[in-house]
């Protein structure tokens, strides 16, 4: 149990920081957000993506800002 508490407290570690800064800590895998991207606009067209279209056209603006991103 002492083995899973001390792992815990540096899973949670990111908590610590100010909530304004946490959103950036929670990974550094840029495939995570172009993923949330197209989540959240599954959920703004009714839970569902029209058309496998639809999928390449979402995924393509979500790599494109994600690409502006890492440009600045």
């Amino acid at each position: 149990m002492k083995e899973l508490s001390a792992k815990a407290e540096k899973c949670w570690a990111f908590l610590e920081y100010p909530e304004e800064m946490r959103r950036h800590v929670y990974t550094i895998n840029p495939v995570e957000p172009v993923n949330a991207g197209i989540e959240l606009m599954r959920l703004e067209l009714g839970s569902y993506l029209p058309s496998q279209q639809a999928l390449e056209v979402i995924r393509f603006n979500q790599v494109v800002n994600l690409q502006d991103r890492w440009w600045r």
